[in-house]
């Protein structure tokens, strides 16, 4: 539905985030990591669905080199440069072409 939201009826992350926020029964956000920490309250925020939107593991494939963890590089490496498995290795939540349009999005909106 995420995926939907945004690529096909043109919503924004903050538009996502209050949907989903609107109904945590239906909706409810991830659990944070770290288990010592006491949120305050626990919504679903942009960066937790911008992470969604751009990882292509809901393709259904693996997809290695994505990040570059040595200092002074970029986190995130070019997407020409990530190695994806040769087949799906699980269930796909979304189809690649729909994957593929969120990246499309995402170009022409930095460009606005």
């Amino acid at each position: 539905m995420i995926f939907e939201d945004y690529c096909l009826r043109g919503m924004g992350l903050g538009e996502i985030c209050d949907k989903l926020n609107r109904d945590p029964k239906r909706y409810p956000p991830p659990k944070r990591n770290r288990k010592d920490e006491m949120p305050l309250r626990q919504t679903w925020s942009r960066s937790q669905i911008q992470a969604m939107l751009r990882n292509p593991k809901c393709t259904g494939y693996n997809v290695w080199g994505r990040h570059d963890k040595r200092r002074g590089r970029p986190f995130q490496r070019p997407r020409e440069q990530w190695v994806w498995s040769p087949a799906p290795v699980h269930e796909p939540l979304v189809p690649k072409e729909m994957f593929d349009l969120v990246e499309e999005r995402a170009r022409r909106t930095r460009r606005a």
